[in-house]
């Protein structure tokens, strides 16, 4: 009877602690299930980046460099590499191979190098529209309109723009350019090719223009980059890889929002301001030459530098023009191909 009794005390507790174990052991597995479970955080997303490679080709990109050496990068938190290529195709390979992340160069060669399938490459911001160039011709020579260049020597420089250039202000004039003779000019050969005889016109630019007219009283018959391409067509523009664009937006705006202030303060600078900043990327002490070829300074032209949005439909006609006469191999769709900070400036 004592057994009985004791056993009739404790059940109850026993009852209670196995549920209580009970419990404990589906607690346990609840949270083993949870852990095996349960979906995995998703890690935050990567800092955008402020450190860009800058591919610059000389003294080209004008409102980039003043951007530098004004500080306009670094007010928008932004560090520079510059980053030295040889020309516009080099320029475009090392930005499709993730060499640098933004460069400048010549829109013909850009849409050049899309066209065979560098389509990770897209254009950002607008650089000119005009080249800043002048067909020369000897001060005693006879030639003037496009007729009078008919079996003659007009010496050009490797960038596409270049010939196409002459090549339509030719064709405005009537003048077929098949009956015209194209002679290419390595860069900074076109003052000797012009003394010597070699050809009859040269197309030169900035500062070789300023120095032939001053050195060899050269002249300027005009500047076909200015009559010859469509009303508001993009010559020069800066781009960018694909995917630094993608990880980096707002990182993009930042240094288009840099680059549009150095535009915009490009024609306020004096001569001596801008010489300065273009000798010291372009290796050419202008500031120095200018003491032995009085006047050096204050002849060279301003670059026309947008400070607005890209004229899509203007620049599809002048590659639309390129490939006709073949500078550029295929015609592109280039609005595929212009990054959102290009085709609304207001948003910059």
């Amino acid at each position: 009877m004592f057994c009985n009794e004791v056993v009739a005390v404790r059940s109850p507790i026993i009852y209670r602690q196995s549920r209580t174990i009970s419990r404990m052991h589906r607690a346990i597995a609840s949270c083993f299930f949870l852990m095996i479970f349960a979906p995995t955080p998703t890690s935050a997303a990567e800092p955008e980046v402020t450190k860009f490679r800058f591919g610059a080709l000389y003294s080209t990109p004008t409102a980039a460099l003043i951007a530098i050496e004004r500080g306009y990068f670094k007010d928008e938190g932004l560090d520079v590499q510059v980053v030295p290529v040889q020309n516009g195709p080099a320029a475009v390979a090392a930005t499709a191979n993730g060499a640098v992340d933004v460069t400048f160069g010549d829109v013909l060669g850009w849409a050049s190098a899309v066209s065979n399938g560098f389509t990770n490459v897209k254009l950002i911001f607008p650089g000119s529209h005009s080249a800043n160039g002048d067909l020369l011709i000897k001060g005693q020579s006879a030639l003037k309109s496009p007729a009078d260049f008919k079996g003659k020597r007009i010496g050009v420089s490797p960038a596409p723009m270049a010939g196409l250039s002459v090549k339509l202000w030719l064709a405005q004039g009537g003048v077929d350019p098949a009956e015209v003779n194209f002679v290419i000019i390595p860069t900074n050969g076109d003052g000797q090719a012009l003394a010597r005889g070699d050809v009859d016109a040269v197309l030169t630019f900035e500062p070789s223009t300023s120095r032939l007219i001053l050195e060899q009283n050269a002249v300027s018959l005009l500047d076909p980059t200015e009559v010859a391409a469509p009303k508001g067509a993009v010559f020069t523009a800066y781009y960018a890889n694909s995917t630094f664009l993608e990880k980096n937006p707002e990182t993009v705006r930042r240094l288009v929002r840099a680059i549009g202030r150095g535009a915009a303060l490009n024609k306020s600078l004096s001569p001596t301001e801008r010489a300065i900043i273009s000798g010291k990327y372009s290796g050419i002490d202008l500031v120095k030459l200018s003491q032995t070829i009085p006047g050096l300074l204050e002849r060279l032209k301003v670059s026309n530098l947008y400070t607005g949005a890209v004229n899509a439909a203007a620049t599809q006609d002048w590659i639309d023009k390129a490939v006709k006469y073949g500078a550029v191999p295929r015609s592109i769709e280039i609005k595929s191909y212009i990054y959102e900070s290009a085709l609304h400036g207001d948003e910059r």
